[in-house]
């Protein structure tokens, strides 16, 4: 996830108008699906259940 913030990092600083805000959240929002499925396959039934709740 690091990794893509600071990738998007200067895209947040320096807006252009070259630089679709959607795509910076599109590559942000997979990383961050990936943290969570991995949470939820490595978790306990307690946090698989939150998990399911917060979707």
């Amino acid at each position: 996830m690091q990794e893509k913030e600071e990738e998007a990092f200067p895209g947040m600083v320096f807006p252009w108008p070259d630089t679709p805000e959607e795509s910076v959240n599109r590559a942000y929002e997979a990383v961050l699906q990936q943290v969570y499925r991995e949470i939820y396959r490595l978790g306990t039934p307690e946090t698989r259940y939150q998990i399911e709740q917060s979707t």
